[in-house]
């Protein structure tokens, strides 16, 4: 049977059952990025657009996600590298199968630390950093934060 695997009554490959844990363990910090942007949207916005001739798609392609697009995109890295760093959810919802990045960096920092561990982790903290500037740049912190 599929002893020892949380998902492993309904039958969920190993991955799908990691994906889930992080996307339930990340939801609620990318909410609190990404509702203030939906928040501070001006609707007015969109019925101007409708009454200018634009249908719903249009008006979402045009209108719309230009204006939510900067605080979902930070939502979404600032998800990312939470779920990039995470460990635990990992550990104790993964099966026995091959491990993931992170659970392979406690095995080998649980026996013998070696090079490419400590590689790893730079590559780890680069990558982090990284997301983080990425976020800054693409978000117009500035504009948030006046609001």
């Amino acid at each position: 049977m599929a002893a020892g695997r949380p998902f492993g009554l309904l039958g969920l490959p190993d991955y799908v059952a990691v994906v889930i844990a992080h996307v339930i363990r990340t939801i609620p910090f990318a909410t609190l990025v990404i509702l203030p942007t939906f928040l501070s949207f001006d609707r007015g916005l969109e019925e101007a657009s409708k009454d200018l001739g634009a249908d719903e798609f249009e008006t979402f392609r045009q209108v719309t996600l230009p204006n939510v697009f900067p605080g979902v995109v930070a939502g979404g890295l600032l998800a990312f590298t939470l779920s990039f760093n995470e460990f635990v959810y990992t550990y104790f919802v993964k099966g026995s199968g091959d491990p993931t990045l992170p659970v392979f960096i406690w095995n080998q920092i649980r026996y013998n630390v070696t090079p490419e561990v400590n590689v790893i982790s730079v590559v780890f903290l680069a990558v982090a950093v990284s997301t983080v500037l990425a976020a800054v740049s693409v978000t117009r912190v500035e504009l948030i934060a006046q609001r």
